[in-house]
């Protein structure tokens, strides 16, 4: 499913820019570090509602998320 590795994608490329790490993201969303790099890795599809605390997490809307990457890197973050 694209959007879900646009979603991956651009949800490490804030952490990048924002200092996130995956320990910290883990924290926000109340879930283990092992989970979330495990989302980030592909090896398992996050549900709508942990996609979206995840957003909120780092503060992004999800709807932003999920564009292409060459279209999220245009945007306002």
């Amino acid at each position: 499913m694209a959007a879900l590795e646009n979603f991956r994608e651009n949800v490490s490329t804030v952490m990048s820019s924002k200092g996130i790490s995956q320990r910290e993201l883990a924290r926000r969303v109340e879930t283990s570090h092992p989970y979330i790099f495990r989302i980030l890795h592909g090896e398992v599809e996050p549900s709508m509602p942990q996609c979206e605390k995840i957003a909120e997490a780092i503060s992004v809307p999800l709807p932003d998320l999920i564009q292409s990457p060459a279209v999220f890197s245009a945007l306002p973050v």
